[in-house]
Order: structure tokens, then sequence, then C-alpha cells
């Protein structure tokens, strides 16, 4: 497969009050063309953090300190790249919250046109044209009279689908989606995850796709990175890596998912404890102090993530202590 985006050990920085915390750790990804890799791990994992700085959008105080991205070119080479001279063109983001990143004062064709026209070479006629049928491509209904809409006078579902023309417009070969179907009711989270799908399988698009929800990654996804606490712990295909995790903290993740056959006298699994503060990481495996299979040297271990399968990698230096595991029912 031809490797479309890679992310090779990126490091983030955030400096505030003369503390500094480092909440994405030496982080490497990559996703092939026309796939969809999912990221997903709990509230403050990096997730966020690491396709902010992917294309350049770190908030004020935070700084990469290492690390380096390649992007697959015409030539059919990856080549470094600068994340601000590919935002948009080669490089497109769908946010969480389209509320807050849909610009109020503009109408929702004149939000779409602005970025077809930054970044490709048309009129205003044809920008507004164009975003007229992105529109009924991604499925807005009468797109010719939703064009002429503000962003508040649409549902969540028709904003998240304008977040997504307005992407595309660009013409991207990535799209980075943060989230996109977390304030979304059941059913409309499962119509955007279907577009999702559609545009990368039509669009030959490649898709990094985070989420905390890993059922959302076993719809979507045919490769996962799981991240823990700034760092990706386990790497691979769907999958192996859902029914046959080899790090504590991916089987802790799968065994807590609710599902419909549970007996009523049965309790939800949960994680003990909480992801460590990022100004005061434990040493070694950082899930160790939350871990069941924990073992002394787990405390001194090395961050390495060790090919235990075909493609299937992870951090876990007693990955024995899961192999023989199958998760029943995993998503």
């Amino acid at each position: 497969m031809t490797t479309a985006l890679e992310v090779r050990n990126l490091s983030v920085e955030i400096t505030r009050h003369g503390h500094t915390i480092r909440p994405v750790d030496d982080v490497s990804l990559s996703v092939d063309a026309g796939d969809c890799l999912g990221l997903v791990g709990e509230s403050g994992a990096g997730k966020s953090m690491t396709l902010k700085a992917i294309l350049g959008l770190l908030p004020k105080g935070a700084r990469v300190t290492s690390g380096e991205l390649l992007l697959h070119t015409a030539e059919g080479t990856l080549a470094s790249i600068d994340p601000i001279s590919v935002r948009g063109h080669g490089i497109s983001m769908v946010f969480q919250e389209p509320m807050t990143a849909l610009n109020p004062t503009r109408r929702v064709v004149d939000i779409i046109a602005d970025g077809a026209r930054a970044h490709r070479d048309m009129s205003k006629s044809e920008a507004h044209e164009t975003a007229v049928r992105l529109l009924g491509e991604v499925g807005v209904p009468a797109p010719e009279r939703r064009a002429r809409a503000w962003p508040h006078q649409l549902s969540g579902g028709l904003r998240q689908r304008v977040m997504i023309a307005m992407a595309l417009a660009t013409e991207p070969d990535v799209l980075l989606c943060d989230e996109p179907t977390t304030a979304l009711d059941v059913t409309v989270q499962d119509q955007i995850l279907g577009l999702l799908d559609r545009i990368r399988r039509e669009r030959g698009l490649s898709i990094i796709f985070v989420t905390h929800d890993l059922a959302v990654i076993g719809q979507v996804a045919q490769e996962v990175a799981v991240m823990y606490a700034g760092r990706v712990v386990e790497t691979g295909p769907v999958r192996p890596v859902l029914d046959r995790s080899l790090h504590p903290y991916t089987n802790a993740l799968v065994t807590s998912i609710p599902h419909v056959d549970i007996g009523t006298d049965q309790r939800l699994r949960t994680i003990e404890g909480a992801p460590p503060d990022p100004a005061n990481f434990p040493p070694g495996c950082r899930f160790s102090p939350r871990c069941p299979f924990a073992q002394p040297d787990c405390t001194r271990a090395e961050h390495v993530l060790v090919e235990q399968a075909t493609d299937h990698r992870t951090a876990c230096i007693h990955p024995e202590a899961l192999a023989s595991i199958s998760v029943e029912g995993s998503p």
C-alpha cells in the first residue's frame, strides 16, 4: 500500500506559568492512501493535540519540539512538509463542534466558497457552484436553498455536513477528523460516519479519525492507533487490535464497552483510577499504576512499539499476559 501521510517522532510541549508539560510524546503514525486510521484513547490522551500539530494549529504556549511530517507527492514519493504549506490544500480538517468552527457572519455558500477560492484557481461564481455541488454531495437536502442559510439556522447534523463540504472544497488528499460526531445524536452520528466512509471510498481520501469511542473505530477504520498519556501504546489492523489486544489499556477500553446482551446482574467493567497528570507522568509504562497485569519491571520499561504479529505492535513488555485472551463481542 502507498503511504499517504506519515508522522515521525512528533512531540509537543506546552509551557505555562513556568511549567512545561509534554501532552504528545514521540508519536509516530501513518495512514495509507484511501484508508482510515482511527486514533483512540481517553480524554487527555493527546489525540486532538496530535492533529492540531499536524496542521500547525497548536494553541498559544504550545510548540512542536521534535518530529517530521511526510506527505505523498505527485511524483509518488514521501516528502517532508511544513504544516502551514499543506493546510487546506493537501490536508484538511473537520472539527468537533461546527457551531464554533463555522463563521457565524458568513452564509454557508460563502464559507465553503472561500476555501475553494483560496486553494484553487476559480472565479467567485465557480466557487459558489462548487459549494452548492458539495452540499449536495454530503447529503444536505435542497442544497441551493441551504447554501443561502446562516450557520445558526441549521441543525447540528447539517452544520457538520457543511464542515465536511468546506474541508472537501480544497480537494485534500488527507482529511483529519477531530471527534466530528461527539455532539450529535446516535442516528445523525451514524449518518455522518456513513457519509465519511462513502466519501473516503469514492474520492480515495485518507482519513485520520480521532475518537474516544472504539465502536466508532470498528465501524469506519481499517487501522487503529491507541494513545495513552501522550504516547501510542498499540497499533495495527482494527480487527486484530480489538479482538486480540496486546496492551492492557486497549483491552480495558474494549471490555468496558456495554453490550446489549449484558445480564441485569452484571456490572459494566471500568478502568480503575484516572489518567496521570501530564506534569507528573509515572516512570516506565505510564499505564502501570492502573494496570491489573503490572509487574515490577513495568516501572522501568522503555517505551518501544514492538511487532508481535503481522503489523500488530504493542508497547507492553508483557504481551503474553493478554495473548491468550479473546474479546467476545468487541465493537
